[in-house]
C-alpha cells in the first residue's frame, strides 16, 4: 500500500470537495492509510476569458483542458492519483493512464437557474441565457430557438454570483450534482448576499438530456500502478456506475467526440442486468438532434448500435 498516498486535485469548490470526499471514503475503509492533498492548477483554470470550446485549440492541448497538469503530476510522481468530474475526461486515456475508480453516480441532471419561475418555459421571449457548453447551448435553441445563447464561464459560486448581480443574464445553467456537492439547492429559489432571488429548476432527462459521465466523480492513477492501488480504491468503487460509464464512454469514443461537441448520452442499468442508453447529436446550425436508443448487456455493442442508428436517422 502506497502510504501517504497524495491525491491531485484543482483548486475549485467543487474540486476540493470532490478530492475531500476520496480522502474521507479511502480513511473510512483504510483506518491506518495516511493520505494528503495536492492541489494543481491546469489550463482550463487559468484561462478563464476564452470560451470553453476555444480553449484547447488556443492553448494547443489535445487532451482535457482540466486534465492535462494534473496527468503531468501523476506522471512525475508527484500525486498518486488524480481525482476527476468525469464529464471533464477525454473518452479515451492516454498510454500509461487508468481510470480504475467509480464513485457511486450523484444526481445527473442539469439545473435552470434563473430571474424567472417556471424553468424553461418561463424565461422572456428573447431572455439571455448564459452557459459556455455547446451542448446545453444546443439543447436550450432546440427547446427555445428564441433565446439569446452567450458565453459563460466560471466555477459554481462564480456563475451564482454573476447570474445575479448582471442585469443583463436572466439565467444560468449548472449541473444538479455540483450545486448539492456545494449544499446549494436544486429546486426552490436562491438568495445571494445581492438580493436578487434566483429560481433553480431541474431540468428532467427527457427535457434536457446529459453529458455523459455526469455526476460521476473518477479517479485517475498511471496504469503501472494500477495493480498496486486495486486494493486500496476497490472500496470506493460502484459496480453500477463504472457499466453505465463504459458504455458511454465507449459511445463518445466510437462517435469520435470530444469534450466540446455538442452530444448527449445517457446510460442505465437495467434490474435485468442490461444497459439501455439514448443520445442525441446536434450538427452545426442545425436546432433539431438525431436522437438514437440502444439496449444490449455489452457497453462497447451498445455504443455501436447508437453510433450507427445516429448516422442512419
Amino acid at each position: 500500500m502506497i502510504s501517504p498516498l497524495i491525491i491531485g486535485t484543482r483548486g475549485s469548490a467543487l474540486a476540493l470537495y470532490q478530492a475531500h470526499l476520496v480522502q474521507r471514503l479511502l480513511a473510512d475503509a483504510h483506518p491506518d492509510l495516511e493520505t494528503k492533498i495536492e492541489i494543481i492548477k491546469t489550463i482550463g483554470d487559468k484561462d478563464r476569458k476564452t470560451a470553453l470550446s476555444k480553449v484547447s485549440e488556443k492553448a494547443k492541448v489535445q487532451r482535457g483542458i482540466f486534465i492535462k497538469e494534473l496527468e503531468e503530476a501523476l506522471e512525475q510522481e508527484r500525486v498518486h492519483l488524480a481525482v476527476h468530474s468525469l464529464k471533464d475526461m477525454p473518452s479515451t486515456m492516454n498510454d500509461g493512464f487508468a481510470l480504475p475508480t467509480f464513485l457511486p453516480r450523484a444526481a445527473r441532471e442539469d439545473v435552470l437557474v434563473s430571474k424567472h419561475p417556471d424553468g424553461i418555459a418561463g424565461l422572456p421571449q428573447g431572455a439571455t441565457v448564459a452557459t459556455g457548453g455547446v451542448r446545453r447551448q444546443c439543447q436550450l435553441k432546440t427547446l427555445r430557438p428564441d433565446l439569446n445563447i452567450i458565453e459563460f464561464r466560471g466555477n459554481v459560486p462564480t456563475r451564482l454570483k454573476k447570474t445575479a448581480e448582471n442585469p443583463e443574464i436572466d439565467a444560468t445553467m449548472l449541473a444538479a450534482a455540483g450545486l448539492e456537492r456545494l449544499e446549494y439547492p436544486v429546486d426552490g429559489i436562491l438568495t445571494l448576499d445581492e438580493g436578487v432571488p434566483l429560481y433553480l429548476h431541474r431540468l428532467s432527462t427527457e427535457e434536457f438530456l446529459p453529458p455523459g459521465g455526469q455526476g460521476v466523480i473518477a479517479i485517475e492513477c498511471l496504469t503501472k500502478h494500477e495493480a498496486e492501488l486495486a486494493e486500496t480504491l476497490d472500496a470506493l468503487n460502484c459496480p453500477q456506475t463504472k457499466l453505465e460509464c463504459a458504455a458511454e464512454r465507449a459511445f463518445m469514443h466510437k462517435l469520435g467526440a470530444t469534450c466540446d461537441m455538442p452530444v448527449s448520452i445517457m446510460a442505465s442499468v437495467t434490474d435485468s442486468g442490461a444497459i439501455e442508453a439514448e443520445a442525441r447529436y446536434w450538427e452545426p446550425k442545425n436546432p433539431t438532434p438525431f436522437i438514437a436508443t440502444a439496449n444490449h448487456n455489452d457497453p462497447a455493442k451498445l455504443a455501436e448500435e447508437l453510433v450507427t442508428a445516429l448516422k442512419v436517422s
